[in-house]
């Protein structure tokens, strides 16, 4: 899937497979919430954005932080790092889109044969 992804999306998912951050979670991540001082990346996710209203830090890998920079680098501090859209039920609906079709492009796509429901989900 990282073959057909572009390059911030890859980011964003190596982002959620080193945190295990849900997709919501990400991205209502705004550049004023990472620490990037540090030789790894801090992420600070904030209580109202967290499924069990408690707040949490996460640390990126090494893998992910060069995707991050690259990213945040012209953001202002306020901006959202994974996305333009302030309605993130939108956003959410956006990405699992996005990951449907890269899964697609990928051969990734394989189904249950009960239901029907995608083996690879978001």
């Amino acid at each position: 899937m990282f073959s057909v992804a572009k390059y911030h999306k890859k980011g964003f998912y190596l982002a959620l497979i080193s945190t295990g951050c849900r997709p919501g979670e990400l991205l209502q991540v705004r550049k004023r919430d990472a620490d990037t001082t540090q030789k790894r990346i801090k992420i600070r996710i904030e209580a109202e954005n967290v499924k069990t209203r408690s707040g949490r830090s996460v640390w990126l890998t090494k893998e992910a932080g060069p995707y991050v920079m690259s990213r945040i680098k012209d953001l202002n501090k306020d901006d959202l790092i994974w996305t333009t859209n302030e309605y993130f039920s939108y956003a959410e609906k956006n990405e699992s889109n996005t990951f449907n079709r890269y899964t697609e492009r990928g051969g990734l796509d394989g189904r249950y044969k009960s239901n029907g429901y995608r083996k690879i989900t978001l």
